[in-house]
């Protein structure tokens, strides 16, 4: 019988790796079992690099999936692997994931096979024919045709998930999804999806089903880029949903209004979070947001007043940012008083319209651009405006933390 690893890279920067299960691995996972292939997926979250020793000596392929800051641990991996094999068969090595969708060429040579795009449709393909080079896999359109993620191949379940990262604990909880792709087009952004594709509500409903029934999970963080994108669909799933579940996903500024909390509300949502980015206008314009500091501000109220709690995401490092878009995001933290708040530097990710093209942003890429340490967004600074420098929105950033957590902005 076949014998395939799918591993899961470390991901040393976040305080809480094991919150956030990799669902497109379980989706993986569960396309061959129903092709009769019995996967073993290795997590290798928590640790602080990679450990060769957890992957079988006789397994025939290993499937690693990585982001692009995770792309040096899986290069890693896959050394070891073929260091390991000098004296066995070398497994045939394959990545997928978001750095291989994003920039195969720097994936070509360190693995047989490069998966670029939605993996589940043609890796049980390239494990029967041994396929190697670049596979480009095609859109899938049809969400309900794919089973349902493996969860129970691996501890993908969370305790911490459902409050989030520095609230502590509360029930035990995983993640969903109920679409791919995102609409939207910021410039900061790296999505090769620009068209939703959406499950049906029956196909949702059991999926939640079965992890009420199976896992006796009842709490659920949807992954999904923007919830409310199709309002009619949105509240065909949420009527449709099992009773006393408890959700929380995200929603775009200027989509949130009374009719779309209503809905959220009765389906069981407690918490929204809003990609507000910056308050600055002249920002949001420049990166293409598609949303203004009103919309931001309208949101948080909207949300709050429906009795949902909010979380509100910043990105420090932007184009455009000056003195004066700190002053306005702290301006808003003690106006708006969200509940919650997760504040990150901008990454030039592959494949964005900033990182393509710099001058017109007024962006200075780091000296060496493309090192996976340049992809944590929880790390230092790594890029600089051409009127700040690296230092200077180090600063700027630290600055503006030290005002978050203090937490003076909630008096």
């Amino acid at each position: 019988m076949v014998s395939v690893a799918l591993v899961l890279c470390p991901n040393p920067i976040l305080s809480t790796p094991s919150m956030y299960p990799n669902l497109g691995l379980m989706y993986l996972a569960a396309m061959l079992e129903r092709q009769g292939i019995t996967p073993h997926i290795v997590d290798m979250r928590r640790l602080k690099g990679v450990d060769v020793g957890l992957i079988p000596m006789d397994v025939e392929f290993v499937g690693i999936s990585a982001t692009s800051g995770e792309i040096d641990y899986a290069r890693s991996l896959a050394w070891e692997l073929r260091r390991r094999a000098q004296n066995h068969r070398t497994p045939h090595i394959i990545i997928g994931g978001a750095h291989a969708s994003l920039m195969p060429e720097d994936c070509e040579g360190d693995f047989d096979t490069v998966v670029v795009g939605e993996g589940e449709e043609v890796l049980p393909a390239i494990i029967a024919e041994h396929i190697k080079g670049k596979v480009i896999s095609p859109r899938i359109k049809n969400l309900d045709l794919l089973p349902f993620p493996a969860r129970h191949l691996f501890d993908c379940f969370s305790t911490s998930l459902f409050p989030g990262e520095k609230y502590g604990e509360g029930q035990k909880a995983t993640t969903i999804l109920w679409t791919r792709g995102c609409p939207f087009t910021c410039k900061f952004c790296a999505n090769i999806y620009h068209t939703v594709t959406y499950r049906s509500s029956a196909n949702i409903k059991a999926e939640m089903e079965h992890l009420i029934r199976d896992f006796d999970c009842r709490a659920f963080r949807l992954e999904d880029d923007n919830l409310g994108v199709n309002i009619s669909w949105f509240n065909a799933v949420c009527e449709a949903l099992p009773k006393d579940i408890r959700l929380k996903g995200h929603v775009r500024a200027n989509l949130v209004n009374d009719t779309l909390c209503k809905i959220l509300v009765k389906a069981g949502f407690e918490e929204c979070g809003v990609g507000v980015e910056s308050m600055d206008d002249r920002v949001l314009k420049l990166i293409g947001k598609g949303t203004t500091a009103e919309d931001n501000y309208r949101a948080v109220e909207t949300l709050k007043r429906h009795g949902l709690r909010v979380r509100v995401y910043f990105m420090s490092g932007l184009p455009g940012e000056t003195e004066e878009t700190v002053q306005k995001n702290m301006t808003f933290m003690c106006r708006a008083k969200p509940d919650k708040w997760t504040l990150s530097f901008m990454i030039l990710y592959p494949g964005c319209e900033i990182r393509e093209n710099p001058d017109k942003f007024g962006m200075v890429l780091p000296p060496s651009p493309g090192r996976a340490f340049q992809y944590w967004n929880f790390a230092p600074a790594s890029i600089a405006l051409k009127d700040a420098s690296r230092e200077v929105l180090q600063e700027r950033h630290d600055r503006f933390k030290q005002f978050l957590v203090k937490e003076e902005w909630r008096s």
